[in-house]
């Protein structure tokens, strides 16, 4: 029996529940690792829309962005994700967020 990959394993959970955020935001992931940006901004767009509060997803969504040089819709990502990790008090992701904020408007 042929064993099913990471990213048909994700798809499965997701598909199995379409509302698990953490399944979801794990199948973007699986796209980063697989250079299919476009994938997993959508999934990660998804995150944010089941979850405002998840601030990893707009860091990851910002760093997909980037790199499809969508440097404005990035900077979008990261501006929203700051605020919701202040709101948290995720003081960790809020600092990486704003220290690649300033690596984009310093390019």
């Amino acid at each position: 029996m042929e064993e099913k990959s990471r990213l048909e394993q994700f798809k499965e959970f997701v598909e199995l529940d379409p509302s698990d955020t953490f399944s979801r935001y794990a199948l973007g992931m699986e796209y980063m690792s697989l250079f299919n940006f476009e994938e997993a901004i959508r999934h990660f767009q998804e995150v944010i829309r089941l979850d405002p509060k998840y601030d990893v997803a707009y860091f990851q969504a910002a760093l997909a962005s980037q790199k499809l040089d969508l440097v404005d819709q990035a900077k979008a990502f990261l501006q929203k994700g700051i605020q919701v990790a202040e709101m948290k008090g995720d003081l960790h992701a809020r600092d990486e967020m704003l220290a690649a904020l300033q690596n984009l408007e310093e390019e």
